[in-house]
């Protein structure tokens, strides 16, 4: 009887891997739960998420490691955008006009087309703080899904500042009224 479960198991395993790898597949693409269940025929964005939910629940750590590259993937495409930012000249605009340097002395008889040099005009250093913001938001998302961040430890202490013994520890959590006797 125990072989004819497994053989149904095994059935049943071959006939939702294929649709639990496909939902995993769309979400990972970015696809909202009604654009899945559009696309798969599943009739609601909520089987779309139960199905999703089942996969990650059944998901081995194959399967996982992709969803992780697929996260490191779009990390990596955000990285390169906000790098573009950092990399960018912004300009102070007021009034719809870039806002000139006083310090710096311009002679337009120099520049006959008009342009002002780049280094005549003031640099808007906002968008470049706001892109190192959002690069160390990718960073440490990056290091939470590779495990890089070493965990903290916590060590609780006596008033002498030696290490609480497991009695003191029990007194001090669980009952800190109690008199020491």
């Amino acid at each position: 009887m125990a072989r004819g479960n497994n053989s149904g198991n095994q059935k049943k395993q071959a006939k939702t891997a294929p649709l639990y790898a496909e939902a995993l597949k769309l979400r990972g693409e970015g696809l909202t739960l009604s654009a899945i269940a559009t696309r798969m025929g599943l009739g609601s964005p909520q089987h779309a998420s139960k199905l999703i939910q089942k996969a990650l629940r059944a998901t081995i750590q194959e399967p996982a490691e992709e969803l992780r590259k697929i996260e490191l993937d779009r990390l990596d495409m955000m990285t390169r955008e906000v790098t573009e930012v950092l990399k960018g000249f912004h300009l102070v605009i007021s009034n719809g006009q870039a806002v000139r340097d006083p310090r710096f002395q311009f002679d337009p008889e120099q520049h006959e087309d008009g342009s002002v040099p780049q280094e005549a005009l003031v640099r808007d250093t906002g968008p470049i703080l706001a892109a190192v913001d959002r690069l160390l938001k990718i960073q440490e998302r990056r290091a939470k899904l590779l495990g890089l961040d070493a965990p903290k430890k916590t060590e609780l202490s006596g008033p002498d500042g030696e290490p609480l013994q497991f009695t003191e520890i029990r007194r001090v959590i669980v009952d800190p009224s109690a008199s020491d006797t």
